[in-house]
């Protein structure tokens, strides 16, 4: 199925406003943006910044459940929120994907979209912006979605969780690795220079 057939697409918000105008009236809400997403495309939420729009927030809200879909750079990312994030909409870099199926789980669908059919699919549809590709909704509407299981598409995630795991203890272990050695060089060369 395309991912029409099993979400709505909402494209974040966009201030109709000039820069340092500043509305006197409008909802107050934290922003979703690109820099708020990890180096394997998962959503930290803990340093979001809050604006007051120039507009009511309701079309642009998250809730628990939705997939966001960085449509703008190298790396075209998906997350699916996990948590309730009260008042937060995602700025116009990104579209909002709410499933109007109960046929497939949200992390899943962020699976589909980051794996590297989905990646490839996602890039050969893509249109060169300002020096960065970015991906249209009509695009990323037709993005084929496979339905297995819901269990199958558990799994799925599960082992694709382990993996991004299993990436950052090996990083950690090559951090730590490295200033092992820099201590132990270190060491060595003051244990056996002379002073002059």
């Amino acid at each position: 199925m395309n991912l029409s057939q099993i979400a709505d697409i909402q494209i974040g918000y966009q201030s109709r406003r000039r820069t340092g105008d500043a509305p006197s009236t409008g909802d107050l809400c934290r922003v979703i943006q690109i820099k708020d997403f990890d180096a394997e495309g998962n959503l930290i939420p803990d340093s979001l910044v809050t604006v007051r729009l120039d507009t009511r927030a309701d079309r642009y809200l998250v809730r628990e459940g939705d997939v966001l879909f960085v449509s703008r750079g190298l790396r075209l990312a998906a997350a699916p929120v996990l948590e309730n994030l009260p008042d937060t909409i995602v700025s116009s870099y990104l579209f909002r994907i709410r499933l109007t199926s109960d046929l497939v789980d949200p992390a899943y669908l962020a699976w589909c979209l980051n794996h590297t059919p989905g990646q490839q699919f996602l890039q050969s549809g893509a249109r060169q912006g300002s020096n960065m590709p970015y991906v249209a909704r009509g695009n990323l509407a037709e993005f084929p979605v496979p339905i297995p299981p819901l269990e199958v598409q558990r799994r799925i995630v599960e082992v694709d969780r382990l993996r991004q795991e299993e990436n950052r203890l090996t990083r950690r272990l090559r951090q730590l690795r490295f200033t092992l050695t820099e201590h132990f060089s270190m060491a060595l060369l003051a244990r056996h220079s002379v002073s002059s």
